[in-house]
């Protein structure tokens, strides 16, 4: 069953964030990231990393590193690079994601499991 195009939704979503909140603010970013989730699942991974790339650098910097959902979008614009068969550049944000995760949540997370599994998923190729 293909995935309903709720792309203008996302959009709408998003302008009312930043017309409400600013460009930088967690609503704002969170919504952005939901975008950039259904263009990957959509199958538009060189558009998702485009935006995960964005969220990722924005929490970055208003967050910090360490921040969950910093983390958080290292681990999904690791993936739209995978995606886009550009593995160094996936490895590299895997990794940040996975020293993050070991860091903040210890190495028996769920998400820190995720994260490792991608990691060496990208390595045994």
């Amino acid at each position: 069953m293909p995935i309903p195009n709720t792309e203008p939704e996302h959009q709408t979503a998003i302008a009312g964030f930043v017309s409400t909140h600013g460009p930088e603010h967690a609503l704002t970013l969170s919504a952005r990231n939901n975008l950039a989730n259904f263009l990957f699942s959509s199958g538009k991974h060189a558009e998702a990393e485009k935006e995960h790339r964005a969220v990722f650098y924005m929490r970055e910097k208003i967050l910090g590193s360490e921040d969950q959902a910093t983390l958080s979008s290292a681990y999904n614009l690791a993936a739209s690079l995978w995606e886009l068969g550009r593995d160094d550049e996936a490895l590299l944000f895997g990794n940040i994601s996975l020293a993050g995760r070991i860091k903040i949540l210890g190495e028996d997370h769920s998400h820190t499991k995720a994260a490792l599994r991608f990691v060496e998923a990208i390595e045994a190729m």
